[in-house]
């Protein structure tokens, strides 16, 4: 396979990537319409789940509400004092700070090096379509 080939094939699987890229939004788009629409309707009639079966498979979508507990921890500091406030908090290290002391001279470089190591991400492919001018 020479070099020309080799360019025309990555080439394509740009292109296969973008179209499937298409496929999986337009999918996802439709997913989240159709899930807007069955949720109004267990809603109206005031249920929380339906089945049906279909092609020898019973098939039960459920409206799943989740929530999660927002605090306000300064507030919450303020209310419970700082006594206690040092009992059920951690201090953390603060990484812009860690960065700002190493520029300055205050903690050796070599210090992070020995207690720190670098973890690599999975691999993902970004894609990105602009329009051509």
């Amino acid at each position: 396979m020479n070099e020309e080939q080799k360019k025309e094939e990555i080439k394509q699987a740009v292109l296969t990537l973008h179209n499937a890229k298409i496929v999986r939004d337009t999918a996802d788009d439709a997913y989240k319409e159709a899930a807007k629409a069955y949720m109004a309707a267990l809603d109206a009639e005031g249920l929380d789940s339906l089945s049906t079966v279909h092609k020898g498979q019973r098939i039960t979508a459920t409206k799943v509400q989740s929530s999660t507990l927002k605090i306000d921890e300064d507030g919450l500091a303020e209310a419970v004092g700082s006594q206690k406030w040092v009992t059920i908090s951690k201090r953390v290290l603060d990484r812009k700070l860690l960065e700002d002391a190493m520029m300055r001279d205050r903690i050796d470089s070599t210090i992070l090096t020995r207690h720190s190591d670098e973890v690599p991400r999975a691999p993902y492919v970004r894609v990105n379509v602009k329009a051509v001018k």
